[in-house]
């Protein structure tokens, strides 16, 4: 989140607003639109009717109606599509922050660690005010928890706890220019503290520079693709492969090819993916192909929606065809079968990070592992963000969309995000020290399996 966050503030403008003032046609319009697409093509109709979709929608209405400004407008929309409950159907609204004279920043940045609320970046000037790691006690009277659920949660499209405490940071940090919070907090010296925070970050012109954080996954670059050697405690070798997107600009062939002397002499894999938040479901398959045996590759049954105009009309009489008539049909699509031979194997034992970065098409890959492959490696680490499923990108207006996921995975091992393994969180203090302590767990981990 902190990447995104600075990527925000670098890229946002002060100089021109973004565009006309929508007319309350237009908001009807815009709100109709989502509502229609959804009802058609998310993947879960029933999911849906439970939550009252079409309800909502006339709920919504009239709140469209009476909203004083686009913003506001914007993210009713947010919090509308929200009600899905799916981290791949959503309202983004970054095009319009990013232009927004009334949008702010606040100097400070948090991150859920376990279920504690820290402070895990800040400007530089603010350091001595707010250290690194403070523990956020209230927000504005509430507890973090109580405040997070009242006033950002609801714009918030994530299916897992883990997902929406991701998201929430980055909404947390944005605000309407001049707006004030009140914070309550802990100091790492136990000092407790009170601050006013104001959503004046771009009058103060702070770059990516000015900002110092910890990283809760432990990464601390941009995006990027990682190979080396090196030796654990027990003098064991071990080869680390980092991989921070399935973009189709991660080359497997490549990559693979220059780590191959690596893994050839190493003792055992460690392959990095907490950082991972999708891309190209067949880039990951072709990684996966490196590490398991065959050159087939079933991937997994999952749902979407399907519609026959005829069948819907018959749903009025038969009941046969109702869930037609009722917009309530889902059909089940059988695995993908994806074919590849790749240059060589790695047959070393295999251990996967994974956290709740970990997103998408990398879930993709570790739900087709354990599910074909349940004992080739092991996932350390914690819960994954819990969202895939091939999204349908919907344009609205003034360059902004909204996203609505069209297909879900139908296993049981993917509904709260898969689970790790061998469970492991980094502390506070750990992350203040920058201390990756993952890898003492996996050199244990290793040690008991060859002495076994």
């Amino acid at each position: 989140m902190r990447r995104l966050f600075l990527l925000f503030i670098c890229s946002i403008g002060v100089v021109s607003l973004f565009g006309q003032s929508l007319t309350c046609t237009d908001r009807i319009w815009g709100l109709t639109k989502i509502w229609k697409d959804v009802s058609v093509n998310f993947y879960d109709a029933h999911y849906l009717s439970s939550i009252k979709w079409d309800s909502l929608y006339n709920v919504y209405i009239p709140k469209v109606m009476a909203v004083k400004s686009d913003r506001d407008y914007y993210f009713l929309l947010q919090s509308f599509i929200a009600q899905t409950n799916d981290g791949h159907t959503e309202f983004s609204l970054m095009n319009f922050l990013k232009k927004d004279r009334k949008t702010d920043v606040l100097p400070i940045g948090t991150n859920w660690i376990k279920d504690t609320l820290y402070v895990t970046y800040a400007a530089k000037d603010w350091l001595d005010e707010v250290p690194l790691g403070s523990r956020i006690i209230s927000i504005n009277g509430l507890s973090s928890e109580k405040y997070f659920e009242q006033h950002i949660y609801p714009y918030v499209s994530a299916k897992t706890l883990q997902d929406k405490r991701k998201k929430s940071s980055f909404l947390f940090g944005i605000g309407l220019l001049e707006d004030t919070i009140s914070i309550s907090f802990i100091t790492p010296k136990r000092i407790w503290r009170h601050k006013s925070v104001i959503y004046d970050g771009f009058k103060f012109r702070y770059k990516n520079s000015d900002f110092v954080s910890i990283q809760k996954q432990m990464v601390h670059k941009n995006s990027c693709y990682e190979h080396k050697v090196a030796v654990d405690g027990n003098n064991a070798s071990y080869s680390y492969l980092r991989v921070d997107d399935f973009s189709r600009n991660f080359r497997v062939l490549k990559f693979m090819d220059n780590a191959k002397n690596g893994l050839m002499q190493s003792d055992y894999v460690i392959l990095d993916l907490r950082n991972n938040p999708g891309g190209s479901e067949l880039t990951a398959d072709s990684l996966l192909m490196y590490f398991v045996n065959g050159d087939t590759l079933n991937t997994y049954k999952s749902i979407t929606r399907s519609h026959n105009s005829f069948y819907a009309a018959m749903g009025y009489s038969y009941e046969k065809y109702r869930d037609y008539y009722q917009n309530l049909h889902e059909e089940m699509m059988c695995e993908e079968e994806f074919v590849f031979s790749p240059p060589y194997r790695v047959e070393k034992p295999l251990y996967i990070l994974v956290g709740e970065f970990t997103y998408s098409a990398a879930e993709d890959f570790l739900i087709s592992l354990k599910l074909n492959f349940p004992n080739r490696a092991v996932l350390v680490g914690s819960a994954t963000g819990g969202s895939t499923g091939a999204p349908m990108v919907c344009p609205l207006f003034n360059g902004l969309y909204y996203r609505i996921c069209t297909r879900f995975p139908l296993t049981p091992i993917f509904q709260n995000g898969l689970q790790p393994d061998c469970t492991y969180e980094p502390t506070i203090d750990e992350l203040l020290n920058r201390k990756d302590c993952i890898f003492k767990h996996i050199e244990y981990l290793y040690n008991i399996s060859v002495n076994n």
